[in-house]
Protein backbone atom coordinates (compact mmCIF):
# COMPACT_ATOMS: atom_id res chain seq x y z
CA UNK A 1 0.00 0.00 0.00
CA UNK A 2 2.71 2.51 1.01
CA UNK A 3 4.86 1.48 -1.95
CA UNK A 4 2.01 2.15 -4.37
CA UNK A 5 1.36 5.59 -2.90
CA UNK A 6 5.09 6.35 -3.24
CA UNK A 7 5.05 5.24 -6.87
CA UNK A 8 1.86 7.20 -7.55
CA UNK A 9 3.29 10.37 -6.00
CA UNK A 10 6.63 10.01 -7.77
CA UNK A 11 5.08 9.35 -11.17
CA UNK A 12 2.61 12.19 -10.64
CA UNK A 13 5.52 14.54 -9.96
CA UNK A 14 7.36 13.39 -13.08
CA UNK A 15 4.21 13.71 -15.21
CA UNK A 16 2.85 17.00 -13.89
CA UNK A 17 5.94 18.66 -12.38
CA UNK A 18 3.89 19.44 -9.26
CA UNK A 19 6.15 19.32 -6.20
CA UNK A 20 3.14 18.76 -3.93
CA UNK A 21 2.87 15.24 -5.34
CA UNK A 22 6.09 14.36 -3.53
CA UNK A 23 4.24 14.63 -0.20
CA UNK A 24 2.96 11.11 -0.82
CA UNK A 25 6.53 9.92 -1.37
CA UNK A 26 7.97 11.56 1.75
CA UNK A 27 5.18 10.30 4.00
CA UNK A 28 5.07 6.70 2.70
CA UNK A 29 8.70 5.82 2.09
CA UNK A 30 9.27 4.84 5.72
CA UNK A 31 6.12 2.71 5.69
CA UNK A 32 7.37 0.93 2.57
CA UNK A 33 10.71 0.11 4.20
CA UNK A 34 9.05 -1.05 7.40
CA UNK A 35 6.64 -3.21 5.40
CA UNK A 36 9.59 -4.97 3.74
CA UNK A 37 11.26 -5.40 7.13
CA UNK A 38 8.10 -6.82 8.75
CA UNK A 39 7.60 -9.23 5.85
CA UNK A 40 11.13 -10.58 6.16
CA UNK A 41 10.92 -10.88 9.96
CA UNK A 42 7.58 -12.70 9.67
CA UNK A 43 9.05 -15.23 7.25
CA UNK A 44 12.09 -15.84 9.46
CA UNK A 45 10.02 -16.39 12.60
CA UNK A 46 7.03 -18.20 11.08
CA UNK A 47 6.92 -21.81 12.27
CA UNK A 48 3.51 -22.64 10.81
CA UNK A 49 3.34 -24.42 7.45
CA UNK A 50 -0.01 -22.74 6.75
CA UNK A 51 1.49 -19.36 7.58
CA UNK A 52 4.43 -19.96 5.26
CA UNK A 53 2.07 -21.06 2.49
CA UNK A 54 0.09 -17.84 2.84
CA UNK A 55 3.35 -15.86 2.85
CA UNK A 56 4.43 -17.42 -0.48
CA UNK A 57 0.95 -16.89 -1.93
CA UNK A 58 0.96 -13.18 -1.12
CA UNK A 59 4.55 -12.87 -2.35
CA UNK A 60 3.59 -14.38 -5.71
CA UNK A 61 0.54 -12.11 -5.83
CA UNK A 62 2.71 -9.05 -5.17
CA UNK A 63 5.16 -10.16 -7.88
CA UNK A 64 2.26 -10.58 -10.34
CA UNK A 65 0.93 -7.09 -9.57
CA UNK A 66 4.43 -5.62 -9.93
CA UNK A 67 4.87 -7.36 -13.28
CA UNK A 68 1.54 -6.07 -14.61
CA UNK A 69 2.34 -2.54 -13.45
CA UNK A 70 5.80 -2.68 -15.06
CA UNK A 71 4.17 -3.72 -18.35
CA UNK A 72 1.66 -0.87 -18.05
CA UNK A 73 4.42 1.66 -17.30
CA UNK A 74 6.28 0.63 -20.47
CA UNK A 75 3.34 0.46 -22.85
CA UNK A 76 0.54 2.81 -21.74
CA UNK A 77 0.36 6.59 -22.14
CA UNK A 78 1.58 8.57 -19.14
CA UNK A 79 -1.90 9.88 -18.27
CA UNK A 80 -3.39 6.38 -18.26
CA UNK A 81 -0.51 5.10 -16.13
CA UNK A 82 -1.15 7.82 -13.55
CA UNK A 83 -4.85 6.91 -13.39
CA UNK A 84 -4.03 3.21 -13.06
CA UNK A 85 -1.59 3.85 -10.22
CA UNK A 86 -4.14 6.04 -8.47
CA UNK A 87 -6.83 3.36 -8.76
CA UNK A 88 -4.47 0.67 -7.50
CA UNK A 89 -3.32 2.80 -4.56
CA UNK A 90 -6.90 3.62 -3.64
CA UNK A 91 -7.98 -0.03 -3.82
CA UNK A 92 -5.11 -1.23 -1.63
CA UNK A 93 -5.68 1.56 0.88
CA UNK A 94 -9.37 0.67 1.20
CA UNK A 95 -8.54 -3.02 1.59
CA UNK A 96 -6.28 -2.17 4.54
CA UNK A 97 -8.95 0.01 6.15
CA UNK A 98 -11.70 -2.63 5.93
CA UNK A 99 -9.46 -5.53 7.00
CA UNK A 100 -10.43 -5.27 10.72
CA UNK A 101 -14.02 -5.98 9.69
CA UNK A 102 -13.01 -9.46 8.51
CA UNK A 103 -13.33 -10.64 12.11
CA UNK A 104 -16.83 -9.18 12.46
CA UNK A 105 -18.46 -12.61 12.57
CA UNK A 106 -16.15 -13.66 15.42
CA UNK A 107 -16.87 -10.40 17.26
CA UNK A 108 -20.63 -10.96 17.02
CA UNK A 109 -20.39 -14.63 18.00
CA UNK A 110 -18.14 -14.09 21.00
CA UNK A 111 -19.50 -10.61 21.82
CA UNK A 112 -15.92 -9.52 22.29
CA UNK A 113 -13.74 -7.18 20.23
CA UNK A 114 -10.53 -9.00 21.21
CA UNK A 115 -10.04 -10.16 17.61
CA UNK A 116 -10.14 -6.59 16.27
CA UNK A 117 -6.92 -4.53 16.39
CA UNK A 118 -8.25 -1.52 18.28
CA UNK A 119 -4.96 0.39 18.12
CA UNK A 120 -4.76 -0.10 14.36
CA UNK A 121 -8.37 1.02 13.93
CA UNK A 122 -7.80 4.24 15.87
CA UNK A 123 -4.47 5.00 14.20
CA UNK A 124 -5.93 4.36 10.75
CA UNK A 125 -8.90 6.61 11.46
CA UNK A 126 -6.71 9.49 12.61
CA UNK A 127 -4.32 8.97 9.70
CA UNK A 128 -7.11 9.07 7.13
CA UNK A 129 -8.55 12.23 8.63
CA UNK A 130 -5.17 13.87 8.06
CA UNK A 131 -4.90 12.42 4.57
CA UNK A 132 -8.33 13.77 3.72
CA UNK A 133 -7.15 17.26 4.65
CA UNK A 134 -3.96 16.74 2.63
CA UNK A 135 -5.89 15.47 -0.39
CA UNK A 136 -8.16 18.49 -0.26
CA UNK A 137 -5.16 20.83 -0.13
CA UNK A 138 -3.34 19.26 -3.09
CA UNK A 139 -6.65 18.62 -4.93
CA UNK A 140 -5.99 14.91 -5.48
CA UNK A 141 -9.21 13.00 -6.17
CA UNK A 142 -7.78 9.54 -5.47
CA UNK A 143 -6.47 10.65 -2.11
CA UNK A 144 -9.78 12.29 -1.16
CA UNK A 145 -11.94 9.34 -2.23
CA UNK A 146 -9.77 6.73 -0.51
CA UNK A 147 -9.64 8.80 2.68
CA UNK A 148 -13.43 9.25 2.81
CA UNK A 149 -14.07 5.53 2.31
CA UNK A 150 -11.40 4.64 4.86
CA UNK A 151 -12.86 7.05 7.42
CA UNK A 152 -16.29 5.45 7.02
CA UNK A 153 -14.78 1.97 7.41
CA UNK A 154 -12.79 3.16 10.43
CA UNK A 155 -15.89 4.57 12.11
CA UNK A 156 -17.74 1.29 11.60
CA UNK A 157 -14.82 -0.69 13.03
CA UNK A 158 -14.47 1.71 15.95
CA UNK A 159 -18.18 1.39 16.76
CA UNK A 160 -17.82 -2.39 17.14
CA UNK A 161 -14.64 -1.98 19.22
CA UNK A 162 -16.43 0.40 21.59
CA UNK A 163 -19.57 -1.77 21.68
CA UNK A 164 -17.80 -5.01 22.60
CA UNK A 165 -14.67 -3.85 24.42
CA UNK A 166 -14.60 -4.73 28.17
CA UNK A 167 -13.78 -1.17 29.23
CA UNK A 168 -16.68 0.37 27.30
CA UNK A 169 -19.13 -2.49 26.80
CA UNK A 170 -20.88 -1.77 30.12
CA UNK A 171 -22.40 1.29 28.47
CA UNK A 172 -24.62 -1.02 26.44
CA UNK A 173 -26.16 -3.05 29.28
CA UNK A 174 -26.22 -6.76 28.55
CA UNK A 175 -22.51 -7.06 27.78
CA UNK A 176 -21.62 -5.54 31.13
CA UNK A 177 -23.69 -8.10 33.00
CA UNK A 178 -21.61 -10.86 31.41
CA UNK A 179 -18.22 -9.27 31.89
CA UNK A 180 -18.55 -7.24 35.10
CA UNK A 181 -20.20 -9.39 37.77
CA UNK A 182 -19.61 -8.93 41.45
CA UNK A 183 -19.07 -11.68 44.02
CA UNK A 184 -22.82 -12.05 44.54
CA UNK A 185 -23.43 -12.45 40.81
CA UNK A 186 -24.90 -8.99 40.40
CA UNK A 187 -23.66 -6.73 37.60
CA UNK A 188 -21.20 -4.19 38.97
CA UNK A 189 -22.25 -1.66 36.37
CA UNK A 190 -25.92 -2.05 37.33
CA UNK A 191 -25.18 -1.85 41.04
CA UNK A 192 -23.10 1.25 40.43
CA UNK A 193 -25.75 3.00 38.40
CA UNK A 194 -28.86 2.09 40.38
CA UNK A 195 -30.02 4.12 43.38
CA UNK A 196 -29.55 2.73 46.88
CA UNK A 197 -32.55 0.90 48.37
CA UNK A 198 -34.23 2.40 51.51
CA UNK A 199 -32.87 -0.30 53.81
CA UNK A 200 -29.38 0.28 52.47
CA UNK A 201 -29.73 4.00 53.15
CA UNK A 202 -30.75 3.21 56.77
CA UNK A 203 -27.69 0.97 57.20
CA UNK A 204 -25.43 3.72 55.89
CA UNK A 205 -26.99 6.26 58.26
CA UNK A 206 -26.52 3.88 61.25
CA UNK A 207 -22.91 3.30 60.23
CA UNK A 208 -22.15 7.00 59.94
CA UNK A 209 -23.83 7.65 63.33
CA UNK A 210 -21.66 4.97 64.95
CA UNK A 211 -18.57 6.55 63.46
CA UNK A 212 -19.49 9.91 64.95
CA UNK A 213 -20.01 8.35 68.42
CA UNK A 214 -16.62 6.65 68.23
CA UNK A 215 -14.81 9.84 67.33
CA UNK A 216 -16.56 11.81 70.10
Amino acid sequence: NCSHWCLYGLFGFVYTGDWQRLIMVYSNILGSLLGIFYTIVYRINCDSSAGRARWYFYLRLAALIAGVEAFVLLTWPARSVLVMLGCMSTSLSISVAVSPLLTLRTVLQTRSSASMPADLVIASLVSNLLWLACGAIVADGFLVVSSIVNICAGLVSLSFVVRFHPSTGWLFGEYAEKELEGPDGESLARSFLRAAAPEEENEMEDLSAGCRLDTS
